[in-house]
């Protein structure tokens, strides 16, 4: 909603292709909520709990490499926010 309001005023400044954008926009976060809508039941509170824990590991890992501390490869760790949930389906299962 907030993506489709500020999409006017840059539409009327910078003209039609913005709106164009605009209904890409739409489409991909719409997926994206019509996806999260179907996985509802999976994301449990400790599901989200594990996710945000694994999400935080990587932002933390970021701004070392931001900060120049270390280099870190951040994108090897994002396997594991899809090994989390499926650890925790089939530990629930069990």
């Amino acid at each position: 909603m907030m993506d489709g309001i500020i999409a006017i005023p840059f539409a009327a400044g910078m003209g039609f292709g913005v709106m164009g954008s605009a209904l890409s926009i739409l489409v991909y976060q719409g997926s994206l909520t019509l996806l999260a809508k179907l996985l509802q039941p999976v994301f449990n509170p400790m599901v989200v709990r594990e996710l945000t824990a694994v999400g935080g590991v990587i932002v933390m890992g970021i701004g070392i490499n931001i900060m120049g501390l270390k280099k870190i490869r951040v994108g090897n760790f994002l396997p594991a926010l899809i090994l989390i949930v499926l650890i925790l389906w089939a530990k629930s299962r069990l």
